[in-house]
Parts: C-alpha cells; structure tokens; sequence
C-alpha cells in the first residue's frame, strides 16, 4: 500500500472530522517522516481535506468527495472549528436575532462576538463578521446543536440588545418589544458605569 493510501486510511478512521493543522501534520509525520507541508497542500488539492479557517480542516469522506456534497453546512463548519478553538463566543446582532425567531427574514452575515479577532471576511461562501469584546462579557448564550449535532452558540434576546447598544448599533424593533428590561439592567452589570448609565437612559 502506498503511503498516500495509508495516510488516507488514517484520515478516514479518525473520529472527529474537523481538526487542527498540528494534527494533520502529526498523522502525516507519522506515515511519511519528511515534508509533512507538501503532503498537507496534496490532501487539499485532491480533495481529501477541506481548509475552513483558523488553521482548521475538515476531512472528506469518499462519497464526499465523489458527490461534491458535504454532510456539514458550511456555517457548521466553522462553528465546529470555533468549538475546536480556544475561543469564547456567540452568535449575535440579527443572525442571533433570526436562529432566536426574533427577526423573520434570512441574514446572510453572521456576527461571531468573540475573545480572540475582529474582522470580516468570508469562508466557506459565507459572510461573517468577527467582533471582538473582554472575555468577561462574553456570557448569557444558549448552547444548542443544529441539525448535524454541531454546538452552536447563541446570545439571547437581552444580550444581543445589550451588544446592539455596545456596538453602537440601533436595535430592531422586533427586539426592543421582546426583551426583559429588568434582566438588561442586571446583565449590564458587568460593563462600565457609563455603559450602564446608557442603558438605563435607553429603557
């Protein structure tokens, strides 16, 4: 058997699907002891593992990569590498507004508020845009699992109107009708005094 085989096979018998790049580099290491790197940019370029961000891959199946069609929605994906990460974070602002049945109509940003990076930009077909906030802040979200059994993390009503605020943007409507004041008031704690004397003018 060759080693491209054998590494193939390892991939193939491996429990979790979405893994680090020191992991991928480890296996290969491990089957074939020399440049692990070029080896790591054939299994991309057959189509073997699939690049999602943050130094993350998910590994095709077989059937994968003949149909075209992964068993993971993209945005999955990158929820499985955020998981994976050391990183705090939720989903919120009208993403969070929408998966909480708040907002009715398809968002295609999702915003990832988050102890690590602020950017935007896009993976996997999909817009996102990462903000960044103190660990200490990042709280008061529900864990859920979407359909594949992916952890997703998602801010609820009070806290994504605290973060519309934060951000300086002008909460829906839709929001501001169904949010517990009092619950607000107690989740604003943790901010600074002015941020919480904001708050209490907007209620």
């Amino acid at each position: 058997m060759k080693n491209i085989d054998i590494l193939y096979l390892k991939l193939d018998n491996l429990e979790e699907k979405i893994v680090s790049k020191k992991v991928l580099l480890n296996i290969i290491r491990n089957v074939i002891q020399d440049k692990p790197e070029i080896y790591l940019k054939k299994l991309r370029e057959n189509r073997k593992i699939k690049a999602i961000f943050n130094k993350y891959y998910y590994i095709l199946s077989e059937n994968e990569r003949k149909t075209n069609i992964l068993n993971y929605f993209d945005i999955e994906l990158v929820f499985g590498a955020l998981n994976k990460s050391n990183v705090k974070w939720y989903i919120s602002l009208e993403k969070g507004l929408e998966l909480n049945n708040i907002l009715w109509q398809a968002h295609k940003t999702v915003t990832i508020i988050n102890n690590k990076f602020s950017r935007k930009c896009k993976i996997l077909k999909n817009q996102f845009e990462f903000k960044k906030i103190k660990s200490n802040y990042i709280n008061n979200y529900i864990k859920n699992k979407t359909k594949n059994r992916i952890t997703q993390n998602i801010g609820i009503n009070e806290k994504i109107y605290l973060d519309y605020i934060y951000f300086k943007k002008a909460p829906p409507i839709e929001l501001i009708e169904k949010i517990d004041k009092t619950k607000v008031i107690e989740i604003s704690k943790i901010y600074p005094k002015n941020f919480q004397e904001k708050i209490k003018e907007n209620e």
